[in-house]
């Protein structure tokens, strides 16, 4: 009797044994489990903060690209800005050019034109020799036509001449160009006038 119970005692010891380590087995295993998970759970955080510092990048990228596209539209802008205000100077330019003669094909100037018209109008203003006039008034009338005419409808363009070619080398401001301009009409008139009245004035010594 006494063996049977040391035999039951050790099989009851072996199996408090087993069940120890199947205990310590599944406690091992449960450890485990709960290591893997929380390397899942830092995996799916390190996966997230991946995604998200990618979506910065994206964000900083789509920042730099619109930034770029504004300077582009801003230089592009500026660009138009300079080339309207270069071809509104050239414009302006051209038809002071113009209107100063600078140009060869340019038509005449205003103020050539309006002292021809002068002229016109004075010798239309000044009465014809008589008919019973002498031989002296006729020769002196026609010695003045003559001057007159060989002065021309254009006299002493010389100094004309060098102001357009000063004026096209420099480019000078409008303001220098309508003074220069401004003398340039009050020479003219002077030496129309003064041919004008040499001409009045040889005409009636002659009727004397």
């Amino acid at each position: 009797m006494l063996r049977h119970t040391r035999l039951q005692q050790q099989q009851q010891q072996q199996q408090q044994q087993h069940q120890q380590q199947q205990q310590l087995q599944q406690q091992q295993q449960q450890q485990h489990q709960h290591q893997h998970q929380q390397q899942q759970h830092q995996q799916q955080q390190q996966r997230h903060q991946q995604q998200q510092h990618q979506q910065r990048q994206q964000k900083q990228q789509q920042q730099q690209q619109q930034h770029q596209q504004q300077r582009h539209q801003q230089q592009e802008q500026e660009q138009h800005q300079q080339q309207q205000q270069q071809q509104q100077q050239q414009q302006q330019q051209q038809q002071e050019g113009w209107g100063l003669g600078l140009y060869a094909e340019a038509p005449r100037p205003p103020s050539v034109s309006l002292t021809h018209q002068q002229q016109k109008k004075q010798k239309k203003e000044t009465p014809p020799p008589p008919s019973s006039s002498s031989s002296s008034s006729s020769s002196s009338s026609r010695a003045a036509a003559a001057a007159a005419a060989a002065a021309g409808p254009f006299p002493n363009l010389s100094p004309l001449l060098a102001a357009r070619e000063a004026k096209w080398r420099d480019y000078l401001s409008p303001q220098q160009q309508q003074q220069q301009q401004q003398q340039q009409q009050q020479q003219q008139l002077e030496q129309l006038i003064a041919a004008a009245g040499g001409q009045t004035v040889s005409v009636g010594t002659t009727k004397m």
